[in-house]
């Protein structure tokens, strides 16, 4: 059995627009059902790093955390999870899906301009992740998840960072018929997902 969840850690939503995240609490709508799954895949990343900062409030225990920085949360947050899977006895496979990288601001080379994800039509070469900020935070990201991954060994990593770095033309946006708005975040199914879950499929082989 699997199950999908949008939300690893508790959240609650204090307004239209603002979530508060509870980074010591894994999420009441999954935790129940865990223990009668064979795998479970964690994908925690983006939504840490891309989203307003007036937008999200982090709290631990009862304390909020305002000046908690995004990478510090997201590492808080996997600790949670890592410790609930091993509570219960988790005798499935957990798994762990590296950052994928958000392409909102790719240059081809050094001096060509920024582009978004939907003006590109096919990978990019070495030359667009050298010196990128988009890059250089998805590896600080992908890090920062397996320095905590190394304290949970029961885990399996999907490292599909740098792998997933190459390929703006992946996103939704170049493959909708809406062009209102630009989708860095998201991902076509066929394509780097289709990559992500060969991946998949070798650990479960593995684990059988």
């Amino acid at each position: 059995m699997l199950y999908s969840r949008s939300f690893h850690s508790q959240g609650d939503r204090t307004s239209a627009s603002t979530w508060t995240v509870h980074l010591d609490r894994v999420h009441s709508e999954w935790s129940p059902v865990l223990r009668y799954t064979d795998y479970v895949l964690f994908g925690i990343g983006p939504w840490y790093t891309i989203a307003d900062p007036k937008k999200r409030h982090y709290m631990v225990g009862n304390k909020e955390r305002p000046n908690m920085h995004h990478l510090t949360a997201m590492q808080t947050a996997l600790h949670t999870v890592a410790r609930f899977t091993r509570s219960i006895n988790y005798s499935g496979m957990p798994m762990l899906l590296t950052y994928s990288p958000v392409h909102n601001h790719v240059r081809v080379n050094s001096t060509a301009p920024e582009l978004g994800c939907s003006s590109f039509m096919r990978p990019v070469a070495a030359d667009a992740l050298q010196g990128a900020e988009w890059a250089t935070d998805a590896r600080e990201a992908r890090n920062a998840q397996i320095e905590v991954m190394q304290q949970a060994k029961e885990f399996k990593v999907l490292d599909v960072t740098a792998l997933s770095a190459f390929r703006p033309d992946g996103h939704l946006q170049n493959h909708c018929e809406s062009k209102k708005a630009v989708d860095c975040l998201h991902w076509c199914i066929p394509g780097i997902p289709d990559t992500w879950s060969d991946i998949i499929y070798s650990y479960v082989m593995e684990y059988m």
